[in-house]
Protein backbone atom coordinates (compact mmCIF):
# COMPACT_ATOMS: atom_id res chain seq x y z
CA UNK A 1 0.00 0.00 0.00
CA UNK A 2 3.10 2.67 1.10
CA UNK A 3 4.74 1.07 -2.11
CA UNK A 4 8.19 0.90 0.14
CA UNK A 5 10.80 -1.19 -2.62
CA UNK A 6 12.41 -4.30 -0.96
CA UNK A 7 13.30 -7.71 -1.77
CA UNK A 8 12.98 -10.87 -0.19
CA UNK A 9 16.36 -12.93 0.11
CA UNK A 10 17.91 -16.48 0.75
CA UNK A 11 20.66 -16.09 2.84
CA UNK A 12 22.71 -17.62 -0.37
CA UNK A 13 21.19 -14.33 -1.69
CA UNK A 14 22.74 -12.42 1.56
CA UNK A 15 26.10 -14.27 0.93
CA UNK A 16 26.61 -13.48 -2.21
CA UNK A 17 25.85 -9.89 -2.22
CA UNK A 18 27.33 -8.94 0.78
CA UNK A 19 30.09 -12.00 1.87
CA UNK A 20 30.73 -10.46 5.46
CA UNK A 21 27.09 -10.84 6.78
CA UNK A 22 26.08 -14.84 8.01
CA UNK A 23 22.82 -15.81 7.16
CA UNK A 24 23.30 -19.42 7.28
CA UNK A 25 20.41 -20.11 9.94
CA UNK A 26 17.40 -18.14 8.54
CA UNK A 27 15.06 -19.30 5.83
CA UNK A 28 14.40 -16.26 4.38
CA UNK A 29 15.72 -12.29 4.59
CA UNK A 30 13.53 -9.29 4.28
CA UNK A 31 15.83 -6.36 3.08
CA UNK A 32 14.86 -2.74 2.45
CA UNK A 33 16.92 -1.12 0.39
CA UNK A 34 15.92 2.63 1.04
CA UNK A 35 16.48 2.60 5.20
CA UNK A 36 19.27 4.16 6.24
CA UNK A 37 21.11 5.54 9.21
CA UNK A 38 20.21 8.76 10.54
CA UNK A 39 22.72 10.94 12.58
CA UNK A 40 20.89 12.35 15.80
CA UNK A 41 23.73 14.30 17.26
CA UNK A 42 24.53 16.22 13.82
CA UNK A 43 21.71 17.14 13.13
CA UNK A 44 20.37 18.69 16.45
CA UNK A 45 23.25 20.79 16.00
CA UNK A 46 22.56 21.98 12.44
CA UNK A 47 18.74 22.76 13.87
CA UNK A 48 20.33 24.52 16.93
CA UNK A 49 22.54 26.55 14.24
CA UNK A 50 19.84 27.27 11.94
CA UNK A 51 17.52 28.10 14.65
CA UNK A 52 19.77 30.92 15.83
CA UNK A 53 20.90 32.38 12.51
CA UNK A 54 16.58 32.75 12.05
CA UNK A 55 17.44 35.21 15.38
CA UNK A 56 15.92 32.08 17.89
CA UNK A 57 17.57 32.33 21.04
CA UNK A 58 18.36 29.14 22.77
CA UNK A 59 19.28 28.79 26.79
CA UNK A 60 20.39 25.57 29.08
CA UNK A 61 18.89 25.50 31.77
CA UNK A 62 16.22 23.66 34.59
CA UNK A 63 12.99 24.49 33.49
CA UNK A 64 9.90 23.93 35.14
CA UNK A 65 6.69 25.25 34.84
CA UNK A 66 6.16 28.21 36.16
CA UNK A 67 2.58 30.44 37.17
CA UNK A 68 -0.45 29.79 35.84
CA UNK A 69 -4.10 31.76 35.90
CA UNK A 70 -7.30 31.90 33.80
CA UNK A 71 -6.78 29.28 31.82
CA UNK A 72 -3.00 29.76 30.67
CA UNK A 73 0.61 29.24 31.97
CA UNK A 74 2.21 32.70 32.16
CA UNK A 75 6.07 31.49 32.30
CA UNK A 76 7.95 29.03 32.98
CA UNK A 77 10.87 29.18 35.24
CA UNK A 78 14.57 28.28 34.11
CA UNK A 79 17.61 28.01 37.22
CA UNK A 80 14.83 29.81 39.12
CA UNK A 81 14.27 33.00 36.85
CA UNK A 82 10.31 33.28 35.06
CA UNK A 83 10.81 33.09 30.93
CA UNK A 84 7.16 34.21 29.68
CA UNK A 85 5.92 33.50 26.37
CA UNK A 86 2.58 33.43 24.87
CA UNK A 87 2.73 29.93 23.57
CA UNK A 88 4.67 26.68 25.19
CA UNK A 89 5.61 23.24 24.18
CA UNK A 90 6.56 20.85 27.01
CA UNK A 91 9.07 18.27 24.64
CA UNK A 92 10.99 16.48 27.48
CA UNK A 93 11.74 13.45 27.00
CA UNK A 94 11.65 10.81 29.37
CA UNK A 95 11.64 13.92 31.81
CA UNK A 96 8.67 14.59 30.98
CA UNK A 97 6.79 12.83 33.26
CA UNK A 98 9.07 14.51 36.25
CA UNK A 99 7.80 18.13 34.84
CA UNK A 100 4.12 17.57 34.54
CA UNK A 101 3.71 14.43 37.52
CA UNK A 102 0.07 14.82 37.62
CA UNK A 103 -0.37 15.02 34.23
CA UNK A 104 2.05 12.34 32.66
CA UNK A 105 3.37 10.87 35.77
CA UNK A 106 1.36 7.49 34.71
CA UNK A 107 1.20 7.81 31.36
CA UNK A 108 5.08 7.27 30.11
CA UNK A 109 7.44 4.62 31.44
CA UNK A 110 11.18 5.37 31.22
CA UNK A 111 13.36 2.07 30.08
CA UNK A 112 17.33 1.53 30.30
CA UNK A 113 18.42 0.75 27.06
CA UNK A 114 22.11 -0.20 25.95
CA UNK A 115 24.71 0.84 23.04
CA UNK A 116 27.84 -0.63 22.40
CA UNK A 117 30.41 0.19 19.04
CA UNK A 118 32.21 -2.78 17.77
CA UNK A 119 35.47 -1.23 16.16
CA UNK A 120 36.13 -2.74 12.84
CA UNK A 121 39.71 -3.25 11.48
CA UNK A 122 41.40 -0.43 10.12
CA UNK A 123 41.88 -1.38 6.77
CA UNK A 124 38.47 -3.18 6.43
CA UNK A 125 35.56 -0.85 4.95
CA UNK A 126 33.62 -3.49 4.83
CA UNK A 127 31.40 -2.58 7.45
CA UNK A 128 30.57 1.10 6.45
CA UNK A 129 27.28 2.17 5.45
CA UNK A 130 27.57 2.39 1.59
CA UNK A 131 29.17 -1.78 2.16
CA UNK A 132 26.77 -3.31 4.89
CA UNK A 133 23.41 -2.62 5.74
CA UNK A 134 21.77 -2.82 8.82
CA UNK A 135 20.58 -5.56 10.55
CA UNK A 136 17.42 -6.41 12.63
CA UNK A 137 15.72 -9.18 14.37
CA UNK A 138 14.51 -10.36 17.91
CA UNK A 139 17.85 -10.43 19.77
CA UNK A 140 19.43 -7.68 18.27
CA UNK A 141 20.02 -4.99 15.94
CA UNK A 142 23.16 -3.19 14.11
CA UNK A 143 23.54 -0.22 12.58
CA UNK A 144 26.96 0.25 10.13
CA UNK A 145 30.13 1.85 10.97
CA UNK A 146 29.40 5.28 10.36
CA UNK A 147 31.78 6.98 12.81
CA UNK A 148 34.01 5.23 14.98
CA UNK A 149 32.36 1.17 15.09
CA UNK A 150 29.40 -0.76 14.55
CA UNK A 151 26.27 -0.24 16.46
CA UNK A 152 25.15 -3.33 18.36
CA UNK A 153 22.08 -2.71 20.51
CA UNK A 154 21.10 -5.93 22.24
CA UNK A 155 17.41 -6.80 23.35
CA UNK A 156 16.72 -6.77 26.80
CA UNK A 157 14.14 -7.11 29.13
CA UNK A 158 12.89 -3.83 29.75
CA UNK A 159 13.76 -2.12 33.39
CA UNK A 160 13.43 1.37 35.06
CA UNK A 161 16.03 3.76 34.87
CA UNK A 162 15.88 7.58 36.59
CA UNK A 163 17.62 9.83 33.92
CA UNK A 164 18.81 12.09 36.42
CA UNK A 165 20.40 9.27 38.74
CA UNK A 166 20.82 6.03 36.69
CA UNK A 167 24.03 4.33 36.66
CA UNK A 168 25.14 4.55 32.67
CA UNK A 169 27.90 2.14 32.62
CA UNK A 170 26.92 -0.45 30.16
CA UNK A 171 26.38 -3.84 31.56
CA UNK A 172 29.41 -6.63 31.19
CA UNK A 173 26.40 -9.50 30.53
CA UNK A 174 24.91 -7.60 27.63
CA UNK A 175 28.66 -6.79 26.00
CA UNK A 176 29.05 -10.89 26.20
CA UNK A 177 25.99 -10.95 24.64
CA UNK A 178 27.09 -7.95 21.69
CA UNK A 179 30.64 -10.20 21.09
CA UNK A 180 28.92 -13.40 20.71
CA UNK A 181 26.17 -11.76 18.33
CA UNK A 182 29.01 -10.68 15.92
CA UNK A 183 30.49 -13.47 15.77
CA UNK A 184 27.68 -15.23 14.63
CA UNK A 185 26.35 -12.49 12.37
CA UNK A 186 29.43 -10.56 10.79
CA UNK A 187 32.23 -13.40 11.74
CA UNK A 188 35.00 -10.96 10.07
CA UNK A 189 34.77 -8.60 13.37
CA UNK A 190 35.49 -11.14 15.69
CA UNK A 191 37.61 -10.43 18.84
CA UNK A 192 37.44 -6.68 17.82
CA UNK A 193 37.13 -4.45 20.39
CA UNK A 194 34.07 -2.75 22.05
CA UNK A 195 35.62 0.93 21.60
CA UNK A 196 32.62 2.59 22.95
CA UNK A 197 28.87 2.35 24.81
CA UNK A 198 25.99 4.29 25.46
CA UNK A 199 23.45 4.06 28.03
CA UNK A 200 20.24 6.03 28.16
CA UNK A 201 16.41 5.58 28.24
CA UNK A 202 13.38 5.37 26.18
CA UNK A 203 10.49 6.84 27.23
CA UNK A 204 7.42 4.74 26.18
CA UNK A 205 3.59 5.45 26.03
CA UNK A 206 1.10 2.36 26.95
CA UNK A 207 0.57 1.79 22.97
CA UNK A 208 3.64 2.93 21.49
CA UNK A 209 1.91 5.71 19.89
CA UNK A 210 3.34 9.47 20.26
CA UNK A 211 1.41 11.71 23.21
CA UNK A 212 0.74 15.01 21.42
CA UNK A 213 -2.12 17.26 22.96
CA UNK A 214 -3.21 20.63 24.74
CA UNK A 215 -2.79 20.59 28.18
CA UNK A 216 -6.26 19.83 29.75
CA UNK A 217 -5.47 23.18 32.27
CA UNK A 218 -3.96 25.34 30.45
CA UNK A 219 -4.88 26.90 26.54
CA UNK A 220 -1.31 27.83 25.60
CA UNK A 221 0.77 24.68 26.65
CA UNK A 222 1.24 21.75 24.57
CA UNK A 223 3.01 18.55 25.54
CA UNK A 224 4.46 16.49 23.25
CA UNK A 225 6.25 13.46 24.37
CA UNK A 226 6.32 9.22 24.16
CA UNK A 227 8.46 9.18 21.17
CA UNK A 228 9.07 5.76 22.19
CA UNK A 229 12.19 5.57 20.51
CA UNK A 230 11.28 6.43 16.94
CA UNK A 231 10.28 10.35 17.51
CA UNK A 232 13.57 11.80 16.10
CA UNK A 233 13.28 9.52 12.56
CA UNK A 234 10.06 11.58 12.36
CA UNK A 235 11.26 14.80 13.24
CA UNK A 236 10.64 17.27 10.36
CA UNK A 237 7.17 15.98 10.06
CA UNK A 238 6.57 16.03 13.90
CA UNK A 239 7.91 19.60 14.05
CA UNK A 240 5.53 20.67 11.49
CA UNK A 241 2.80 19.50 12.97
CA UNK A 242 3.72 21.30 16.31
CA UNK A 243 3.92 24.23 14.79
CA UNK A 244 0.81 24.22 13.26
CA UNK A 245 -0.97 23.03 16.22
CA UNK A 246 0.72 25.69 18.24
CA UNK A 247 0.06 28.51 15.80
CA UNK A 248 -3.83 26.96 16.18
CA UNK A 249 -3.94 25.19 12.98
CA UNK A 250 -5.64 21.67 14.21
CA UNK A 251 -4.93 19.47 10.85
CA UNK A 252 -5.96 16.48 10.76
CA UNK A 253 -8.53 15.12 12.68
CA UNK A 254 -7.69 11.35 13.09
CA UNK A 255 -3.77 11.85 13.75
CA UNK A 256 -5.13 14.56 16.36
CA UNK A 257 -7.28 11.90 17.91
CA UNK A 258 -4.10 9.04 17.70
CA UNK A 259 -1.87 11.17 19.29
CA UNK A 260 -4.80 12.96 21.88
CA UNK A 261 -4.10 12.18 25.90
CA UNK A 262 -7.56 10.70 26.00
CA UNK A 263 -6.39 7.75 23.62
CA UNK A 264 -3.64 7.01 26.65
CA UNK A 265 -3.83 5.29 29.42
CA UNK A 266 -1.36 4.59 32.38
CA UNK A 267 1.16 2.54 31.01
CA UNK A 268 2.23 -0.81 32.81
CA UNK A 269 5.18 -0.70 36.15
CA UNK A 270 8.21 -2.14 34.68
Amino acid sequence: MLKIPYELMTPADVGKRWPQINYDDAEQLFFEPGAGIVKARESMIAVAESFERKGGTIRVGHAVPGAGAGGRLADVEVDGAPLPAGQFVFAAGPWLPRMLPKLMGDRISVPRREMFYVGSPVSDRRYRPEHCPNLSEPECYTAADLDYGVKVAPRMADMPMDPDSGDRVASAFLADQVQRYVEKRLPGLKGQPIVATRVCQLEMSDNNHFIIDSHPEFANVLVAGGGSGHAFKMGPALGEYLADRALGIAGDAEMAKLFALASHGPVKAI
